[in-house]
């Protein structure tokens, strides 16, 4: 039988994962942050994802796992964080000042690209018409599990640890 023990370790982790990412759009939010910063949110976000992914799989090698790591656990364990936090994320984007980031990156675009701004602003016009909540939310959870894949691999292959048999 498949050990599962990993699962409530990963959702613990995806849950305090999610919930950094969201405080940190928030943040950025209600202090109305200026259009670089809200720009670089996403690489900082992405830092904290490696980071938290890493620390949380290493925790359950020494912690849970009597210091054993498969790689296919650290993957699991990657992943359903990033399933967690991409849901958090999207329902907080979605439903907590939404048009801040379309405003934000409209002002990137008029100081950078005003050509392109132009245009952008027609297409986000139409595309707040008909919003497509659930393909907009399957597309953030695939992205956030592809990027949980890759850290988590990452991650796994450098704390891997299989059990020694003499």
């Amino acid at each position: 039988m498949e050990n599962k023990k990993f699962i409530p370790h990963a959702v613990k982790w995806g849950i305090i994962l999610g919930a950094s990412r969201v405080l940190l759009d928030i943040v950025l939010k209600i202090t109305d942050a200026n259009a670089l910063l809200f720009s670089m949110s996403s690489i900082i976000g992405f830092v904290i994802e490696i980071v938290l992914i890493f620390i949380a799989i290493k925790i359950y090698r020494d912690s849970e796992n009597n210091g054993q790591l498969v790689i296919t656990e650290a993957i699991k364990i990657g992943v359903i964080m990033m399933l967690l936090t991409g849901a958090l994320y999207f329902v907080s984007s979605q439903f907590f000042m939404p048009e801040f980031a379309i405003n934000k990156s409209m002002e990137v675009l008029e100081n950078y690209n005003p050509e392109m701004a132009e245009t952008m602003a027609e297409n986000i016009d139409k595309a707040t018409e008909n919003p497509k909540y659930i393909l907009s939310f399957f597309t953030t959870i695939l992205w956030f599990s592809f990027l949980g894949l890759l850290v988590s691999l990452i991650s796994g292959l450098i704390l891997k640890k299989e059990e020694q048999y003499i």
